[in-house]
């Protein structure tokens, strides 16, 4: 359903998120990692993208929406059309950028120990998900919500260990109201 939802939305997801100020989820990363080669796992607009390329990243973005496919590889972006689940590499990452994505994925444990396998030891992957403690469908599309104690039960078999998290507000401005939670997490083996 969420790919249906996508497929659907792609343009108007693209024209609500491209200018978003994410200064504060950059910096959060950028403390931990400042260059190497990254996975944008659910690149939508390929605002991210843009951005840790312009800082000299060696960026790649994987998205099963064929449109966000399309619409990166009109701005030069390096992407493939896969679903996480399905994609299959020997290269190893210094950082991961799951923006708003892993939110999606009903195992949200397997979700976390496929990303760990695609990391380097001592790798850093950023992961944000809607604030709360919800898990269900809300407007066609597959939510796990996550608070600052509940991620623990999905860290299973991952090496990642939490390293920070902070709470903000969306950064589109018609969804201010709406709270995010974001976090740090380090491969440890």
């Amino acid at each position: 359903m969420n790919m249906t939802y996508y497929d659907t939305h792609a343009k108007e997801f693209i024209e609500s998120t491209k200018n978003c100020n994410m200064e504060l989820q950059y910096n959060m990363l950028l403390k931990y990692v400042k260059k190497g080669k990254m996975l944008d796992i659910g690149f939508g607009s390929g605002r991210d993208m843009l951005y840790f390329k312009s800082l000299g990243f060696d960026v790649t973005g994987i998205d099963p929406t064929n449109y966000f496919v399309n619409y990166a590889k009109g701005l030069g972006l390096d992407v493939i059309e896969t679903k996480l689940e399905d994609y299959e590499t020997s290269i190893k990452y210094d950082a991961l950028w799951a923006c708003a994505s892993l939110l999606h994925f009903e195992n949200l444990n397997e979700a976390l120990i496929k990303v760990s396998s695609l990391l380097k030891k001592n790798g850093y992957l950023y992961a944000s998900f809607k604030y709360g403690k919800y898990i269900g469908y809300r407007n066609d599309r597959f939510f796990i919500d996550m608070d600052e104690s509940e991620i623990f039960k999905y860290l299973k078999n991952t090496n990642l260990k939490l390293l920070e998290y902070i709470v903000n507000n969306d950064a589109r401005e018609y969804r201010k109201s709406e709270l995010w939670i974001n976090f740090i997490f380090k491969k440890t083996k």
